[in-house]
């Protein structure tokens, strides 16, 4: 389980309708399937959901904004009331002095599978920051565990739970505030590494000492899938990537190019459907979507938020609102009096490829494919070649290309003549079934074997045929990246 502990946005399928609903912050609203939310209750305070009674269905734990008191509002959806919720009552098995006076986070910190409370405070005499643990005993009774001061710290501003050493337990990062009261600084995140029975140890500090910078946010997951959760944080300066060798220790792997970072919150999740973990970064001085390679190295979209929206956001959840398999966003925005719908519609990426082929080659040779790189589920692309003006190189009426497969033809071998050129290109465009484009290049490296093999790349001197030989990739990316927002407002 990872669990973040900003009073934020919440995705859970509240009516078990097999949508995704949203808790934000204490509002509970649930989804028509189409990404159009209705509310369906107001909490007495900030809440947080998990199923904390072992039923099947998702629960909510609240701080009363009137009286100061946690309690338990357990769901009816499991015995068909659907999105109807019980009286709240205190889920604490002793009550009086052992009770928390706050809720920080929803996660399992015992092993068990189910999810605990974690309560933070500030202790006046220590003047230090602590944080309470109450373990859940699958029913929705919650008894103290124990208390951890956290090291260096009056105050919590951000923590996180996952499994940081790949144990398969919640251990804890903390972002924290130091110094005292009346001189506050933000202090380096700490990492905690759990037994398993939620006992934290400190084990040192996150990120490098030498990179001493001012944190706003983070999130945690394989960001270079190798399997272990590494760290995407949000600085004064420019965003870091930090990524973890799967004991628990991170090390810095570079910045996202967003000089001047300061986001509000961050969330992760696949967006262009190639199969590792894109940034969305909210607030601060650059937000907008930023595409991941594979190996933690990010990039800025170039398909942002529409404009004027990427100011108001101030913290989100990603997840399937709309029902087509990819990931949207719904966002909780600066003023409070409404919130933001951002469906992701998929899109197309292209890209570059080199390739090696024979010069006059034969009418209706096959001599490439067009490169895609990444297709959202049940969506189908259609090909086409396209002119690029004023380029010599570019061979848009010597190529046929199938608008299905992608697969490229010689219609006029003239063209391919080592004598002209050393190397030519078509430019190709792909559009998907929403309308969404996407452009990249095939790239064709010139050769005659038959008069000077010499003169061929060495990678293709050794292949004694005139037909078509791929060379690999070109290292730079091609083609507009895959995810498209539209953009749809819900006020109440």
């Amino acid at each position: 389980m990872n669990s973040h502990a900003t009073e934020d946005v919440e995705l859970h399928d509240f009516d078990l309708d097999d949508d995704l609903d949203v808790l934000s912050t204490e509002l509970i609203l649930l989804n028509d399937g189409s990404g159009n939310f209705t509310v369906a209750k107001v909490l007495d305070g900030p809440g947080y959901a998990a199923d904390l009674d072992g039923d099947g269905d998702v629960d909510v734990i609240q701080k009363n904004a009137t009286t100061g008191a946690i309690e338990l509002l357990k769901n009816l959806a499991i015995e068909g009331h659907t999105g109807g919720f019980d009286a709240p009552v205190s889920p604490f098995s002793l009550v009086g002095a052992s009770e928390p006076t706050s809720i920080r986070a929803l996660a399992d910190v015992s092993g068990d599978g189910i999810a605990d409370l974690i309560s933070d405070a500030h202790d006046l005499i220590s003047d230090e920051a602590t944080l309470t643990f109450y373990i859940n005993n699958g029913l929705g009774t919650f008894t103290r565990l124990k208390t951890l001061v956290l090291d260096i710290a009056i105050a919590v501003a951000d923590m996180h739970f996952a499994d940081l050493n790949n144990d398969k337990t919640n251990d804890l990062i903390t972002l924290t505030y130091g110094g005292n009261y009346d001189m506050p600084y933000r202090a380096q995140p700490r990492t905690y590494l759990n037994d398993g029975s939620g006992n934290f140890t400190f084990v040192g500090l996150t990120t490098d000492n030498s990179r001493d910078r001012y944190h706003t946010a983070m999130a945690i997951g394989d960001l270079d899938n190798d399997g272990y959760n590494d760290l995407y944080w949000s600085t004064v300066g420019e965003d870091e990537v930090y990524l973890n060798d799967g004991t628990g220790t991170f090390t810095f792997a570079g910045n996202n190019g967003s000089v001047g970072g300061l986001g509000e919150d961050v969330e992760l999740a696949d967006l262009d459907f190639d199969g590792d973990l894109d940034a969305v970064v909210l607030g601060g001085v650059n937000p907008g979507v930023y595409f991941n390679d594979s190996h933690g190295v990010f990039s800025l979209s170039n398909q942002p938020f529409p404009s004027g929206s990427e100011s108001e956001m101030i913290g989100a959840a990603l997840g399937d609102l709309d029902g087509d398999g990819g990931p949207d966003m719904y966002a909780a925005t600066d003023d409070g009096n409404r919130d933001l719908v951002h469906l992701n519609v998929p899109g197309v990426r292209i890209g570059d490829i080199m390739t090696g082929v024979y010069e006059n080659p034969e009418v209706g040779a096959y001599v490439g494919r067009a490169q895609v790189d990444a297709v959202a589920p049940g969506d189908s692309i259609t090909f086409e070649i396209f002119d690029i003006p004023d380029h010599d190189r570019d061979m848009p009426d010597a190529l046929s290309i199938d608008p299905v497969t992608g697969e490229l033809f010689v219609v006029d071998p003239s063209v391919f003549d080592r004598e002209l050129h050393g190397s030519l290109f078509v430019a190709v465009r792909g559009t998907n079934l929403t309308g969404a484009v996407g452009e990249g290049e095939v790239t064709f490296m010139l050769g005659d074997l038959s008069e000077d093999p010499e003169r061929l790349p060495r990678s293709l001197r050794r292949h004694q045929h005139r037909h078509v030989r791929r060379l690999g990739e070109s290292a730079r990316p091609g083609g507009q990246r895959h995810s498209v927002c539209r953009y749809r407002r819900n006020c109440w």
